[in-house]
């Protein structure tokens, strides 16, 4: 027998306990397709907290990608608005980063993993400042030993690493990641996971992350919000209720993490979408 369900909450409701750091407010989104317009989200809202990891899963089509470039400024709302820290947030800042799922075609092939990671700051900060920040973030993604390869010899998995310290350099106060994982054979995805929530609690960033893996969600997220309907709206919102240090062993043996993985299976139909 599957313990209880595990707590949700009304859409919005979060755990703010350290303030709020994104804000959704009644935002839509439409676009012009064949000349008419297709509303792909519809008064979606919801709250963020500041160090919080957020979870979205969503069936195919349901507007994922559409509402992490909302976070991001990468698109702007039809309607509707997105706060940061308070402020209304409509163009891309440093405070905000995005790491795409498509590893291969963000790096520069010709640059080596030093000269991609400092990429975003090397033309705005003096050279001391950037050799420093990227010896960091080359130490903080355990990339010291490959700081001379190019992307093309480095593996997948390795390759991935290196979006992450292109973004670790920025020093963001908030991580967006489209599927970062997605690509990647079973045993690198799961160092990858346990290497984010690392990072997660060395830096403190807030975490919002796309997956159509229903266990990487619950693994990774303190909240999931799921996507549904036509237009797409934030239909439910899980926690599972897990603590922060977590394995690939017990944690997902735990009842908690079981219960979790089993109602958003049945939200989404049966598993990931």
């Amino acid at each position: 027998m599957l313990p209880p369900v595990p707590q949700t909450h009304p859409v919005g409701a979060t755990a703010a306990d350290h303030g709020v750091r994104l804000q959704v407010r009644d935002v839509s989104v439409s676009f012009q397709v064949k000349g008419r317009a297709r509303t792909v989200l519809s008064d979606v809202s919801c709250d963020i907290a500041t160090g919080e990891i957020v979870g979205i899963v969503g069936r195919s089509g349901t507007g994922k990608t559409t509402l992490l470039n909302l976070l991001g400024a990468i698109l702007r709302p039809t309607s509707g608005e997105i706060l940061l820290d308070g402020q209304i947030f409509d163009r891309p800042t440093n405070k905000v980063i995005t790491v795409f799922q498509d590893y291969g075609q963000a790096l520069l092939p010709w640059r080596t993993v030093r000269c991609n990671v400092s990429l975003g700051i090397e033309r705005r900060l003096d050279k001391a400042t950037v050799a420093e920040r990227v010896a960091r973030a080359l130490a903080m993604t355990q990339l010291e030993a490959h700081v001379d390869d190019l992307p093309w010899q480095l593996s997948g998995g390795m390759q991935q690493r290196v979006q992450i310290a292109r973004a670790m350099v920025m020093e963001p106060e908030v991580l967006l990641l489209d599927e970062p994982f997605g690509a990647l054979d079973a045993m690198t995805r799961a160092t990858l996971q346990d290497d984010l929530l690392r990072l997660q609690r060395e830096a403190g960033f807030t975490v919002v992350f796309i997956t159509h893996d229903v266990d990487e969600a619950v693994y990774l997220a303190d909240r999931v919000l799921v996507l549904g309907g036509s237009p797409a709206a934030v239909v439910r919102e899980v926690r599972a209720g897990l603590p922060r240090e977590r394995n690939q062993l017990d944690t997902r043996e735990s009842p908690e993490f079981v219960t979790a993985r089993r109602v958003l299976a049945d939200e989404l139909g049966g598993g990931a979408q």
